[in-house]
């Protein structure tokens, strides 16, 4: 299984690129059933985690919005 590593200075693209590869392995199929739980769990994180790096991103333009 290939290595899916992020941590709080993982830019958000890395994020959403681990998050595709997973996607398209999960639906080309040919994985055990515990490779496709382990992906499924490891997608689910890392779509947490860009969906943070987003709410972020948007506090940080409200902020300069309302200077």
């Amino acid at each position: 299984m290939e290595e899916f590593i992020i941590d709080e200075n993982t830019p958000y693209e890395e994020g959403i690129k681990q998050l595709n590869e997973i996607v398209s392995a999960l639906e080309r199929g040919g994985l055990s059933l515990n490779e496709s739980i382990e992906y499924y769990e490891k997608g689910f994180k890392l779509a947490d985690f860009c969906r943070k790096k987003l709410t972020e991103a948007k506090q940080k333009i409200d902020v300069l919005e309302n200077k």
